[in-house]
């Protein structure tokens, strides 16, 4: 049963509109709970008990604007404020919650500034209506301020959640530009390393096959005319074949040396440096700190490591805040290699139910009989901790 209603939730999250909807229901529910209840006896005083169905129906509308507050939400508030001060001036009773919905609503899914302008204006509509109301004898005077108050505190927090929205938008753009960076670098050092060694086979091999060929030819005309002339050719052949074969071999090896490790398309435990180069010119401070000697990793532990930070510090950038700090540790130890990625952050640098770059880590972790922590810290922030132990045989 839990889990139907999960995925219910889930299902319903994926709907804005869905979701608007069912707000609008419950607003206009609450707006025909008032106007029923209004009789000229109770404690509403002056207000009035709808009587026809386009009175009715003028008391739902706010509420009904709710359900396009983010499909159109300039239109909508107009609308909605309108009916509002329709509904003040005949004094029917309504239901202010669902105007300062669409206040906060035009601020968050409006167009910047048009959205901003209709809720100050709207705002101060009701303000000004309020006051008049006061000064007609029909409403008392607290209902100005509270009005005013209702109305700036529905827009305040409009803006603060436009806000939020907009840095986090920025951020997820750095973020993805720091990815594309690094994707171009690979994509380039791939690129110069099949260059170098098209140009290293061509040097070293394509001259010694060339003669092979040519010899080859030779041969076969004179094999049944001069013999001998045929058994020296075919020594020449061999002779060429064995000394290509070794510069190859040689040619194959210089390729993997240390000096061009740099050169590897996928990146490793080398590249962390330029990654977080990367992460400092995207905005987020990282600190990379290595203790201990580092041993020769094998090419799948090396890679791991690299992807474990890049998707912790990309997680960070994204999640972690403004202002949020990031330190990096690699660990090397005899039988493991604990790799600790902490921040500062708002202790939750990590998409909501997990995310993939997190099961990605799992998985990689997974692989090589490691532990993997993940979560926030005590002391705030949020952490990930990988610990990746090295078979000896593997080093060797």
């Amino acid at each position: 049963m839990g889990t139907i209603f999960r995925n219910w939730i889930k299902d319903v999250r994926g709907r804005p509109f869905l979701v608007d909807a069912l707000l609008s229901m419950v607003l206009a529910t609450g707006v025909l709970a008032i106007a029923i209840s209004a009789t000229p006896a109770d404690a509403l005083g002056t207000l009035k008990k709808p009587d026809h169905p386009l009175e009715w129906l003028l008391t739902l509308i706010p509420a009904a604007t709710v359900a396009f507050r983010r499909k159109a939400p300039i239109p909508g508030t107009v609308v909605a404020m309108l009916a509002t001060l329709a509904i003040w001036a005949m004094d029917f009773p309504s239901f202010f919650l669902a105007a300062a919905t669409m206040l906060y609503s035009v601020v968050v899914y409006g167009p910047k500034p048009a959205g901003l302008r209709t809720a100050v204006s709207s705002s101060v509509a009701l303000t000004g209506l309020a006051s008049w109301g006061y000064l007609a004898g029909e409403a008392p005077l607290f209902v100005v301020p509270l009005t005013a108050l209702a109305a700036a505190t529905a827009t305040a927090l409009g803006m603060s959640v436009a806000t939020r929205a907009e840095y986090t938008a920025e951020v997820e753009q750095r973020a993805r530009l720091a990815e594309q960076n690094q994707q171009q670098r690979e994509e380039a050092l791939l690129n110069a390393e099949r260059s170098r060694i098209a140009r290293e086979l061509h040097d070293v091999v394509a001259h010694g096959l060339g003669v092979i060929v040519v010899q080859a030819g030779a041969g076969r005309r004179v094999v049944n005319v001069d013999p001998a002339a045929a058994l020296k050719t075919l020594s020449t052949i061999e002779e060429l074949g064995r000394t290509s074969l070794t510069e190859m071999r040689h040619t194959l090896g210089l390729l993997r040396t240390e000096d061009d490790e740099k050169l590897r398309p996928t990146p490793g435990v080398a590249s962390l440096k330029e990654l977080v180069a990367d992460y400092k010119a995207s905005g987020l401070p990282v600190v990379l700190n290595e203790v201990g000697t580092q041993p020769k990793l094998p090419s799948t532990v090396d890679t791991s490591i690299y992807r474990i930070v890049q998707e912790a510090l990309t997680n960070t950038l994204k999640h972690g805040g403004p202002d949020v700090e990031a330190f990096t540790e690699i660990v090397y130890q005899e039988q493991a290699i604990e790799v600790r990625i902490l921040d500062n952050g708002r202790g939750g640098s990590a998409p909501p139910g997990g995310g993939h770059g997190l099961l990605g880590m799992r998985e990689r972790v997974d692989v090589f009989g490691g532990t993997l922590r993940t979560g926030p810290r005590p002391g705030g922030g949020f952490e990930v901790v990988a610990a990746l132990p090295l078979n000896p045989a593997s080093l060797s």
